[in-house]
């Protein structure tokens, strides 16, 4: 299925653009397909989202537009990128997913969404107590003002929908193998979920911050990851056939970096960064 719902006047319609307003994220959730749980840094201006979406709305207009992280409340001018996102793209429906943890941080969010007809949504990633225990405050608080405003405040029960995306972790991270990216495509959570990110349009996270992550830990010359590192993603430079090709395409190679039968994670870990480490092999560690 397409992700393009219709072309108007040399506009394709799409399905949904997340956007990362923030790589940052406070959460350490074991399986995150965004890599959020790699302590990654950096975080977008208001003004490169304007001058990115203004310019992708000659040609893009999502049905959705998601902003999210990383955990999207760390950035300090969240609010912003609601007017923004409102005054180019009037039709779209304007969602942004979080933790919850820092809605404090931005006493002027529900007024935003109000003026601008924003949803947010509270994903709930573990069933672990400790973890619920944070956060059931903030799930009776978005009650309430959902209650008493009317604005979308929903809640997300993530905790039976992760699944992994790659083996091991950090150093030892490797795609997997099982060649068959029809059936990757088709068992993909995400397979919708088209990201903007370096002012480009990436097929899924997995493959938009994956050169980010393969950085952060030395893989950019695995031979493992080089087919993956090459999936080109679409520019502003495409003419209107190649930007429908894009946007039609399902399967592909890039999918087989993934596991035809995604294995969930029904256990996730949640809040321990400090015990999740990622350390170079030993080898590895003193040839450096």
């Amino acid at each position: 299925m397409s992700t393009i719902l219709e072309e108007v006047n040399g506009v394709f319609r799409t399905r949904a653009i997340d956007v990362h307003v923030t790589h940052v994220c406070n959460l350490h959730c074991d399986g995150c397909k965004h890599y959020s749980n790699y302590n990654h840094k950096g975080s977008l201006e208001v003004a490169t989202f304007r001058e990115w979406i203004s310019a992708w709305s000659r040609v893009l207009e999502p049905k959705r537009l998601h902003l999210l992280g990383g955990e999207p409340t760390l950035h300090p001018e969240l609010t912003k990128f609601l007017y923004v996102a409102r005054e180019i793209w009037p039709r779209t429906v304007l969602h942004i997913t979080t933790n919850g943890y820092f809605l404090d941080r931005h006493p002027n969010l529900l007024q935003a969404m109000i003026e601008t007809n924003a949803r947010l949504s509270l994903s709930v990633h573990s069933k672990d107590p400790a973890y619920l225990a944070k956060i059931d405050p903030i799930r009776e608080g978005l009650r309430k003002h959902r209650e008493e405003t009317g604005v979308d405040l929903m809640e997300s029960d993530e905790t039976e929908v992760w699944t992994r995306t790659y083996t091991g972790v950090g150093y030892s991270m490797k795609p997997y193998k099982d060649n068959a990216p029809r059936e990757s495509w088709t068992h993909c959570n995400a397979k919708y979920c088209m990201q903007l990110h370096d002012n480009r349009i990436w097929k899924c996270a997995p493959v938009a911050y994956l050169r980010m992550q393969l950085e952060k830990f030395d893989l950019t010359t695995d031979p493992d990851w080089l087919p993956y590192l090459n999936y080109k993603s679409l520019g502003l430079e495409a003419s209107p056939d190649e930007m429908r090709e894009f946007l039609s395409r399902e399967s592909e190679l890039v999918c087989g970096m993934c596991p035809a039968k995604p294995p969930r994670i029904l256990d996730k870990t949640i809040d321990w960064k400090g015990g999740f480490i990622a350390s170079k092999p030993r080898a590895a560690a003193k040839a450096s």
